[in-house]
């Protein structure tokens, strides 16, 4: 026989196996400083049982239980007293403060417990408990439900239930939630034991109709899968579950909740790009060559030519003959450019793609170009006689327009869009021999749309203007006269880009 008892958190431990009563009583009355006393006739009895760490009333109370004992408290002095547990019904002496299985402590155990009949002949459950140890409270509503059961394990932990009406099915299901214990009938008999336990492993084959089982394993909550394998067979698109029936059953209903067909987006994009650009020259330039030029170039329906010496002295000697004026001839080498040039472009680009993803997916197109250009690389070795060796490389630039869109379906159809994209185009080399330029412009944005409702996105506009020009000092400033003594370039351009997006879901 083993005793400890904590007096500052009124903490008694009890192991006891076939010990003598008495001795068990005389020996926790000194330990405690509690009085225990024994009815008549008990003194030659021996007990068995074992508590740790309770409360001194709950603890007699449980070791009273177990050996066929009832305990009562005097309300006068605190003392407990021992009966055997045919006799205490039979007892009536007011001074005692009885219950059928309520702790002595007066702070837990049934305060009510009633048995009736339903309509469809299955008895139903009224039960007020309060901290109860959950097999005591299975042993004692079984008995009186004149229920068959068989627990193979102790199951740990108290309850505090308060319930009506409800089967014992139901009830047994209620104050096994939470612990490692299950339950399964066989006949009329409960079978209670751990859940992992032979005999009460269940297993279950359970198929997704719309979802794909790949990965699924991982979306069930942590709590919901404690102590369950969960498999996944690809094949037949299912998750194999072996476990408890209980908490597979609670998985199950977790599945069908999310086992619903994912919505299709239909993305149709635009992306339309307008480049206008407008550029004039005008002017008169003259000069010396290396040798005679000869007329040419273009009169209609713009001025750009290039007049030879030949072409100007028949010009002068045509002045001369009438004479007007002598201005002479000019040298075999000598030339004369005319410009007079307006020209207008309007280019309009449009891409048409359409993605389609699942909802919550993200979508992704890349249309571009790549240029490729030459570099070398020059290595002089040393020595006596250097070697100068050269190696030539491709490499390359790429121009894309990328677009990435993922969409997220609401229950009342609205789609919200996260949308990033980038365009990019190239330009002229601002180096001879040097890789094309690269111009890229970019945005992200997120917009709430309706099924079908087109939205427009971008308007990035680009707009340059240029102006230059050369000529005589002070001549090519006068008006009129400046047409004659100058060459002038007025170059506007202006580059629009602008996204039309519109979702369509699909069942």
């Amino acid at each position: 026989m083993r005793l400890n008892y904590n007096r500052e958190g009124d903490l008694f431990t009890a192991d006891l196996s076939q010990d003598s009563l008495r001795a068990f009583a005389k020996q926790a009355t000194q330990l405690t400083k509690r009085n225990i006393i024994l009815a008549s006739g008990l003194q030659d009895k021996l007990i068995t049982g074992y508590v740790e760490g309770m409360p001194l009333d709950a603890a007699l109370d449980r070791l009273a239980y177990a050996n066929n004992l009832v305990l009562f408290r005097s309300e006068k002095d605190g003392a407990f007293i021992l009966q055997e547990g045919g006799k205490a019904a039979d007892q009536g002496n007011n001074q005692f403060n009885r219950n059928s299985y309520q702790a002595a402590g007066g702070s837990s155990g049934i305060s009510a417990l009633n048995i009736s009949n339903g309509k469809n002949g299955k008895k139903l459950i009224e039960l007020d408990a309060v901290n109860v140890p959950i097999t005591d409270l299975i042993n004692e509503i079984s008995n009186k439900a004149a229920v068959g059961f068989m627990l193979f394990s102790p199951i740990q932990g108290n309850t505090t239930t308060k319930v009506k009406d409800v089967s014992y099915e139901e009830l047994l299901s209620f104050l096994l939630q939470g612990t490692t214990h299950t339950y399964k009938q066989s006949e009329n008999v409960f079978l209670i034991g751990s859940r992992n336990s032979e005999g009460f492993r269940s297993t279950r084959v359970f198929k997704m109709h719309y979802r794909p089982a790949e990965k699924l394993d991982e979306i069930i909550p942590v709590e919901l899968k404690k102590g369950i394998e969960i498999k996944v067979f690809n094949e037949l698109n299912s998750l194999i579950l072996s476990g408890g029936a209980q908490q597979i059953e609670e998985i199950t209903d977790f599945l069908k909740a999310i086992d619903e067909p994912v919505k299709n987006v239909l993305i149709e994009v635009m992306v339309v790009e307008l480049r206008r650009g407008h550029t004039v020259k005008t002017g008169i330039k003259a000069g010396l060559g290396d040798s005679a030029v000869a007329t040419s170039g273009q009169v209609f329906p713009a001025l750009d030519m290039t007049i030879g010496s030949k072409g100007i002295n028949d010009f002068l000697e045509k002045l001369n003959a009438k004479g007007w004026i002598n201005i002479g001839k000019v040298t075999p080498n000598f030339y004369m450019t005319l410009q007079a040039l307006e020209n207008n472009n309007h280019i309009d680009i449009r891409s048409t793609p359409k993605l389609s993803t699942l909802n919550g997916h993200e979508a992704k197109l890349t249309i571009g170009q790549t240029v490729y250009y030459q570099e070398q690389n020059q290595v002089i070795t040393g020595g006596v006689t250097p070697i100068t060796s050269v190696t030539q490389q491709f490499k390359q630039v790429s121009a894309d327009l990328n677009i990435k869109i993922n969409p997220m379906v609401s229950g009342d159809e609205h789609i919200t869009l996260k949308i990033d994209a980038e365009f990019s185009d190239f330009i002229p080399a601002t180096i001879q021999g040097a890789p094309p330029g690269n111009t890229t412009r970019q945005f992200t944005s997120m917009i709430r749309v309706r099924n079908e409702e087109m939205i427009v996105l971008g308007g990035l506009e680009e707009v340059s203007r240029s102006k230059s020009g050369s000529g005589v000092p002070i001549l090519s400033r006068i008006p009129i006269l400046r047409w004659l003594f100058s060459s002038r370039s007025d170059e506007k351009r202006k580059n629009k880009l602008v996204v039309f997006i519109k979702p369509t879901l699909l069942y």
